[in-house]
């Protein structure tokens, strides 16, 4: 049987790592008219670069709007939850969730 390529045939099982969830579809909130006199919150997610470039946005969105008042959150780590969020959540009016790298 000289000449003859014999081979196996190896069966590889994938597993998707992610967990199947119930997703509940609650539409998009109803947009505000202006942000004058709004509450704005900033959430810091604590990745490299995230505070710079929020700061940046910040002070545009000052020069473009008179917030009553903004408010700001960093996580520690991306992956936690950022500390006063509950609280930021019962009085902003409008949430920027910002990113770094």
């Amino acid at each position: 049987m000289s000449g003859e390529l014999k081979t196996q045939a190896q069966v590889i099982e994938l597993m998707n790592p992610i967990a199947e969830t119930d997703q509940l579809d609650i539409g998009l909130a109803p947009r505000l008219t202006t942000l004058n006199g709004k509450v704005a919150a900033i959430v810091d997610n604590g990745k490299e670069g995230a505070n710079v470039f929020l700061g940046q946005v910040e002070k545009r969105l000052l020069e473009r709007y008179n917030f009553s008042k903004v408010l700001h959150a960093r996580k520690r780590r991306s992956s936690s939850k950022a500390p006063g969020l509950e609280e930021i959540a019962k009085e902003a009016d409008f949430v920027i969730d910002g990113l770094g790298i």
